[in-house]
């Protein structure tokens, strides 16, 4: 499961638009820091850098919400994605996650990304996918805020 990153999973999961979202947190719960996007090692021996950095998820997602994964749990996560927050744990809201997550991963970037890997699939539908990272995404929201120690 180390290569799951690899099949841009992650991407497809955040896009979803829907609200159940436990077992997105628990695929994430298990994957957080063990995926080796970094050189082919396993982020988890990394624990001296920022959890954004030693997980896939940190370009796609603020760094307080890893830390509800982390610390909470699938279903604080799954709770936290879906609700509006703003306290010095998560700055969080409904829009940020359409306007910015949903929207930037699906229909613009994914999009984007996968060029025109799908109309090949189609014709050979054993064409491997070439994995590469997107950009991250931007939460303009948080450009103001400082995140320190966990907490804003």
């Amino acid at each position: 499961m180390i290569r799951l990153y690899s099949t841009s999973a992650f991407y497809f999961a955040l896009a979803y638009p829907g609200s159940n979202l436990l077992s997105i947190g628990q695929l994430f719960t298990v994957t957080l820091v063990h995926q080796g996007f970094h050189g082919g090692e396993e982020a988890a021996v990394s624990a001296s850098l920022p959890l954004a950095k030693r997980s896939v998820l940190g370009g796609l997602l603020p760094e307080s919400l890893l830390y509800v994964l982390k610390r909470s749990g699938p279903a604080a996560f799954a709770a936290a994605m879906v609700s509006d927050s703003d306290t010095p744990e998560i700055i969080w809201t409904h829009k940020m996650r359409a306007e910015n997550l949903i929207r930037q991963a699906l229909q613009i970037k994914v999009l984007q990304h996968l060029g025109d890997f799908p109309q090949k699939l189609s014709q050979y539908c054993h064409v491997l996918y070439d994995y590469a990272p997107m950009p991250p995404v931007k939460y303009p929201e948080l450009r103001d805020e400082m995140w320190c120690h966990h907490y804003y």
